[in-house]
């Protein structure tokens, strides 16, 4: 019985494991279909986006949700509709569905009255609903990327809107409203196409930040100039053959980016940028910076030149004392301006990649250690590409790199008499003590300068010495003084040339024999910057005075001239050149011969010039003879005739029409005229008071014994000589 019972047993025991065995299985598969089920349940929620959101959106919305409500990112989650738990965030101010599929933009996108910045971009959005404008405390709206062709409006709606991207997108035009959003300041417009910025944006005064890369403009408009406010213009990848000169007069610009153009030359209107802190002119085809007056942009920090066609760096480069970034990579630079070490105490990048550089100058050995240089894909010599390959910011070999050292503007000095000045005829020389970058004086020569002596013209002596306070420090800054003025190119200008000889160890004598004399500015260049000091003030005195370089004023060859009226003429001194005279003491001589034979009263002025004065008191022909030192002067004899008065030769009668024109006989007295008892009669001119106007024409009146009344003076005849 028992065994049976056990046997029993055993076979219930196993036909409830496989019971069970079943059971378990069959729930396995169960769960399987489940999981397969909500997975199948969750791809339909993912395709129905508008409704529904993925589960990494899901997450973020119920993120947010926990942290207020405020702020909303929606970023790449791969969704194609705004979602109604989206439209319910009725407080959320900052919402990012950017980088999905989105194609509208649901109305009810205006029931989020909070909402102070919206990012649509990178989406398929073609229209935004009318209710998009009662958002009125949208700062910031970014539909960049989108295929929107307008905008809605009255867009003026935006009164708070501060910055508007609507960049890459086929905008047809911008509303007229446009220019009324006062408060914007920062606004993208790149890639849209435009050939002309739109009229509508001349309204936008408070405009801080403009970008307009990637279009078809030819040119800026004018308006520009109202923007007083801009600090950032982004101009590149237009088709600008240049910038206009009203760039200059947008004092406020720090940020200029005309890269990717086709601009050849830039307008010297860009030095009057004085707050400009970063300037781009990258891809275009400029050749030279020569004139342009980089050196002015003292707050630049960081330019980029690369891909133009330069052969060499801007002239003034090392007065760019703000200058930390420097990129010139792929151009024509067959040298490097020794300026560059200047700039040791702020420049800390150098890139000057695929150039035509042989040598590099010694200054570089000054630059910061941490400043970092690239002179791969260059020509180099030796020792120059020993160094490149090794690697070294700066050299390695810095000390071997002193020999490459030149002078430096601001420490360079000159020394000898010849500073202050000297005479015409005579020879001078004074000294250049060439110093570099650090203050220390030159060992070598090698040095490039240019002296010059530049005698401006008289009437623009005083506005030559304010123009020369230029290469004077100005508010701590140096300024370069302009080249036109360094080198005396000024229309009336002379200039006399200095002959520099270098000695090979750091000085140069200079010569020079000046021909011109006066005050003068001499001029000493080291390259192309004016040494510390110039222009300098010298004076050359003229030569000694030549007669046949004197000349007389005021008395004419053959000119007729009446009696009785004193001829005034001045004699002119000069030198071998022609130089006028300074000083008097000259002694000159005057003769005249002729008619009455009068003595010159001669009066020396004490500045080169010499007065001279007589009165012809009879008619005829007179030869006025000029001498110095018994040399006659080229400008005599001078012959000239009087003429006497008609009004004399009607009260003088028939016998005495011999006394015009002609002299009487020496040996003869003049012919007696019959006048009344006891008087004589006389011919002269009235001595006007000093306060009546002058006579037109002399008036002659006869002269009775006695006298007339007033100041007369007159020669009597037949009676007498006497003066009433």
């Amino acid at each position: 019985t028992t065994k049976k019972e056990k046997e029993k047993e055993k076979e219930k025991h196993q036909e409830r494991s496989e019971r069970r065995n079943y059971r378990r299985t069959d729930n396995n598969n169960n769960g399987t279909r489940e999981r397969q089920q909500q997975r199948e349940r969750e791809r339909k929620k993912e395709k129905m986006g508008g409704t529904h959101l993925s589960k990494e959106a899901q997450v973020r919305v119920k993120g947010s949700k926990k942290d207020g409500g405020l702020e909303m990112n929606l970023s790449g989650v791969d969704m194609n509709k705004f979602s109604n738990q989206i439209m319910k965030l009725k407080k959320v101010e900052y919402l990012d569905v950017s980088k999905n599929h989105v194609n509208k933009v649901p109305p009810a996108i205006g029931d989020l009255t909070r909402l102070e910045e919206l990012n649509l971009a990178e989406n398929d959005i073609q229209t935004l609903p009318n209710q998009i404008l009662k958002l009125k405390n949208l700062k910031k709206l970014i539909l960049r990327d989108n295929k929107i062709e307008h905008l809605p409006c009255p867009i003026t709606r935006w009164e708070n809107l501060e910055e508007l991207d609507i960049s890459g997108n086929p905008l047809k035009e911008l509303p007229n409203d446009f220019g009324r959003l006062q408060n914007l300041k920062i606004l993208h417009l790149n890639f849209n196409g435009f050939e002309v910025l739109p009229s509508a944006l001349s309204g936008l005064v408070r405009l801080k930040e403009l970008y307009v890369e990637g279009n078809e403009l030819s040119t800026l408009p004018d308006y520009l100039v109202n923007f007083t406010a801009l600090k950032t213009l982004h101009c590149g990848a237009n088709m600008l053959d240049t910038l206009p000169d009203l760039i200059g007069d947008i004092k406020s610009l720090t940020y200029l980016n005309c890269g990717a153009n086709r601009i050849k030359e830039l307008p010297k209107a860009i030095s009057k940028l004085s707050n400009l802190e970063h300037l781009v002119i990258e891809g275009n085809q400029v050749e030279s910076l020569d004139d342009v007056g980089l050196d002015k942009l003292w707050k630049l920090k960081k330019m980029n030149l690369t891909r133009n066609f330069l052969e060499k760096l801007p002239p003034g480069i090392g007065f760019m004392t703000s200058l930390q970034d420097l990129a010139v990579e792929e151009n024509k630079l067959t040298v490097l301006t020794p300026e560059i070490g200047w700039l040791h105490k702020t420049l800390r990048y150098l890139n000057c990649h695929v150039n035509q550089l042989k040598r590099l100058p010694g200054e570089l050995s000054y630059l910061n250690c941490s400043c970092r240089l690239n002179f791969k894909v260059n020509p180099l010599v030796y020792p120059f590409s020993d160094w490149v390959q090794a690697g070294g910011s700066p050299p390695p070999f810095a000390e071997a790199m002193r020999t490459y050292l030149s002078a430096h503007p601001l420490y360079t000095k000159i020394d000898g008499p010849g500073v202050k000045g000297s005479s015409v005829g005579q020879g001078t020389q004074f000294e250049i003590l060439a110093y570099d970058c650090r203050g220390q004086q030159r060992v070598s020569g090698g040095d490039v300068f240019v002296a010059k002596i530049v005698f401006p013209p008289p009437e623009e002596d005083e506005e030559k010495k304010e123009g020369e306070e230029k290469g004077k420090e100005e508010e701590g800054k140096v300024v370069v003084a302009d080249k036109a003025a360094a080198v005396g190119e000024k229309r009336g200008e002379k200039v006399e040339n200095v002959i520099i000889k270098d000695l090979g160890d750091g000085t140069y004598t200079c010569f020079y024999n000046s021909k011109t004399s006066g005050k003068g500015f001499l001029h000493v260049n080291a390259v192309v910057h004016p040494i510390e000091g110039s222009p300098f003030p010298l004076y050359v005195a003229p030569g000694e005075t030549k007669p046949f370089k004197t000349s007389v004023k005021g008395l004419e060859q053959g000119k007729n001239y009446p009696a009785g009226i004193p001829i005034v003429f001045t004699i002119y001194a000069q030198d071998f050149n022609g130089n006028p005279q300074d000083r008097g003491g000259d002694p000159f001589q005057v003769v005249v011969i002729g008619g009455s034979r009068p003595v010159p009263d001669l009066v020396d002025n004490q500045d080169g010039t010499y007065t001279c004065r007589f009165l012809p008191g009879w008619g005829g022909n007179y030869t006025v003879n000029i001498t110095l030192l018994g040399v006659l002067c080229p400008c005599s004899p001078i012959n000239i005739t009087v003429d006497m008065d008609q009004n004399l030769a009607a009260a003088l009668g028939d016998d005495h029409k011999q006394l015009l024109g002609a002299q009487p006989p020496k040996e003869q007295p003049p012919p007696s005229v019959d006048l009344p008892s006891g008087g004589g009669l006389g011919y002269g001119y009235l001595d006007e008071p000093s306060n009546a106007a002058p006579a037109a024409t002399p008036s002659y009146t006869p002269i009775h014994r006695g006298g007339a009344e007033g100041s007369m003076v007159g020669a009597g005849m037949g009676g007498g000589m006497g003066a009433g």
